[in-house]
């Protein structure tokens, strides 16, 4: 796995997409990331870690896979600010409300606060999933509408076929902010059918 021809390609690949380039770096890769790469922001810059799975693909694979990183990173940097700024103040009056009734009972400031606190992180936690799907729907179209559709195709397949799924808590969250490989088709779908 050559990191000099993987940055060329991202940066190939980046501005066909309009995305800015990471910086590929090797390292370590959860098991179950089918494609081998973990996409993060690094103080807001871009960073692919590639794991040894990468290598194992197709070019067809490879370049799925680094656009739908791409992508990705580019929609949570854009929305990384915004988003829980919007989710925060959305939020702010059901937590008055929880903490105005709960207050009105009696209840001690203690629990009162306990359970605005506790409306707050529940809220912030599904606000945030609902989120994400969105973003995974976004990057299947922006990848679909800039490297076709068969290149969306291939990267579900590809997730299809993944050794293993995240357990725990990390499987949890994964099961409920990402959609599954049938949602995505099919959202896609819909799509080219709106057309």
């Amino acid at each position: 796995m050559d990191l000099d021809q993987i940055n060329t390609r991202t940066e190939e690949l980046a501005e066909k997409l309009g995305a800015q380039p990471p910086h590929a770096e090797s390292g370590n890769v959860p098991q179950w990331s089918s494609d081998g790469i973990r996409p993060l922001l690094r103080k807001r810059q871009p960073v692919i870690v590639v794991g040894a799975t990468f290598g194992k693909l197709s070019a067809a694979e490879k370049d799925g896979a680094l656009a739908s990183a791409m992508v990705i990173l580019d929609l949570i940097k854009t929305g990384a600010r915004r988003v829980p700024l919007a989710v925060s103040l959305s939020l702010l009056p059901a937590v008055m409300v929880v903490g105005f009734v709960a207050g009105e009972h009696g209840t001690p400031p203690w629990q009162v606060i306990a359970a605005a606190l506790a409306s707050y992180a529940i809220g912030r936690a599904v606000a945030h999933m609902l989120w994400f799907r969105r973003v995974v729907y976004r990057m299947d179209h922006k990848v679909a509408e800039v490297m076709g559709r068969p290149s969306v195709d291939l990267m579900l397949a590809l997730s299809l076929r993944r050794p293993s799924h995240p357990r725990g808590v990390v499987g949890i969250i994964t099961k409920l902010s990402v959609p599954s490989e049938a949602q995505r088709a099919k959202r896609l779908d819909a799509i080219v059918s709106a057309r």
